[in-house]
């Protein structure tokens, strides 16, 4: 029996995906807990023409993260802060810091797990941060003064 996945099904497939299964299995547990429905010609033909939009939002959203990134590679990001006389800083400047910064200063957004912090900045300065989203990598200027 051939269904059409509606739900993520651990060692069947993925949403979406049509998969052979045993008529038992089908029938009683995907159709039945609303895993699945039957693969007819016109739930396949859906199915399809899910995947092509899909695929032409992905590429869409693809092309806005590569502009995001270009753009984000040619600004510097300033945060003041609070520091001693020695430069440190009385509190850390965090990732998600980092990610308000942004979409103060550029209106971009980057979320903050794609910002690369081993630890939180601590010192008035210039630093370097790297940014990933997915394979794709970019790094930023950021100037941190004294408030």
């Amino acid at each position: 029996m051939k269904v059409v996945l509606l739900k993520d099904v651990p060692k069947v497939g993925k949403k979406y995906d049509i998969r052979e299964v045993s008529d038992g299995y089908g029938r009683n547990y995907l159709v039945k807990l609303g895993l699945a429905k039957l693969a007819t010609d016109k739930a396949q033909e859906e199915v399809k023409e899910f995947k092509q939009k899909n695929v032409a939002v992905k590429q869409m959203e693809d092309a806005e993260i590569e502009k995001g990134l270009e753009k984000l590679s040619t600004i510097k990001i300033i945060i003041k802060s609070k520091s001693n006389e020695d430069g440190h800083l009385f509190a850390g400047i965090k990732a998600d810091d980092l990610s308000s910064a942004i979409r103060d200063q550029t209106k971009l957004i980057v979320m903050p797990e794609f910002i690369n912090l081993e630890k939180p900045i601590k010192i008035i300065g210039e630093h370097i941060i790297n940014v990933s989203i997915g394979d794709k990598k970019t790094k930023f200027k950021l100037r941190v003064e004294k408030d």
